[in-house]
């Protein structure tokens, strides 16, 4: 089934918003997503503001292997007086920002929440019904394949042969042409519902964190049954960070109880590297160097160490509540992309 094209592009996170029942006009606060631009430095390049006079948000994004990037969400349509209806929605920026394609996604589901792009160029979207989506280059559907779970969140990982792991409450195994070859639940593991997984550099085996803050170290059998799992981590409280990995191993964003926001490295064994505080807001990612970068009162990169090699005054820096922070990337040219929520207050007719 092909996506369904539009002009212009908006993104929600709901199912049915019920404005006021039994009116012509509704007052109502909608949403608005900033897409910004900056350089490895920290120069603003382009922004891009997505707003369509509905609801426009935004679950997740991907940086592109030409230096553009992928938005998944959804957009609002409404269905009768003060009702709006949520659809899937994915937007291709060029590395410029210049939008390349906007899809609505004609499924029943209301949000694409996870986008990553594939080895191929083409992209794999998970929306919130359980339905998993290959696409090509253009956005257009290549086959579609429910998996049966509705994921807050959930990780793709692609491995040989085109082959997708899809890590949620389950963990699913999907063929080239979106067959399941296998799906898994961890939960006698107890690890709780995983929020990233990703594979280890030396192929053997997977690691995750989950919502309850616990890191494991995997190893799955050809036909998915875990053959063994160790906990690498039960420190601290859990942060809306996904796993990152560098050449050598891994790393895990979370928040110590004392050190506040702070980052623990591991080899591909699971054993401590290091483990120290980078005094940030939530709103922080690690970047291909091993250092970081955070969105706080200015942008700010931090070394490997954690001592600062800039910080710069950005369009969002101390003019937004931390909960308006979508998601932070790394561009693959170095830069990095920055993705907020403002509010409006309208009035539908």
């Amino acid at each position: 089934m092909k996506a369904l094209r539009i002009m212009f592009v908006p993104i929600i996170t709901m199912v049915v918003l019920l404005l006021t029942a039994g009116c012509s006009n509704c007052d109502y606060s909608l949403h608005s997503v900033h897409v910004i631009k900056i350089s490895s430095n920290g120069t603003l390049e382009w922004t891009h503001v997505i707003d369509t006079g509905i609801d426009n948000r935004v679950s997740g994004f991907a940086p592109t292997n030409d230096g553009g990037m992928v938005t998944a969400g959804s957009i609002a349509k409404k269905t009768s007086p003060c009702i709006l209806k949520a659809q899937p929605h994915l937007i291709r920026f060029s590395k410029d920002g210049v939008l390349v394609w906007d899809n609505i996604i004609d499924y029943n589901a209301n949000i694409a929440e996870t986008v990553v792009q594939l080895r191929d160029g083409g992209f794999a979207v998970i929306l919130d019904n359980g339905e998993i989506l290959k696409l090509d280059s253009d956005g257009e559907t290549i086959w579609n394949r429910n998996i049966g779970i509705r994921p807050e969140r959930a990780s793709i990982i692609e491995i040989q042969n085109g082959e997708l792991i899809v890590a949620s409450s389950r963990v699913t195994k999907l063929d080239p042409n979106g067959t399941i070859i296998w799906q898994r639940s961890l939960e006698n593991e107890k690890f709780g519902e995983i929020y990233s997984m990703i594979a280890l550099n030396n192929g053997q085996g997977y690691v995750a964190n989950s919502f309850s803050s616990k890191v494991y170290k995997i190893q799955l059998n050809p036909d998915g049954f875990s053959t063994n799992a160790s906990l690498i981590s039960d420190n601290g409280l859990f942060v809306e960070r996904p796993l990152y990995k560098f050449p050598d191993g891994y790393s895990n964003i979370y928040s110590d109880t004392k050190l506040g926001i702070s980052v623990m490295q591991f080899d591909d064994n699971g054993t401590l590297i290091k483990k120290y505080p980078i005094n940030t807001t939530k709103n922080v990612i690690q970047t291909k160097d091993s250092g970081f970068f955070y969105l706080g009162q200015y942008g700010t990169k931090l070394q490997p160490d954690g001592t600062q090699e800039w910080n710069q005054t950005l369009p969002v820096s101390g003019q937004y509540n931390d909960e308006w922070i979508d998601d932070l990337a790394q561009s693959v040219d170095g830069g990095y992309f920055i993705l907020y929520d403002t509010i409006v207050s309208r009035e539908m007719h």
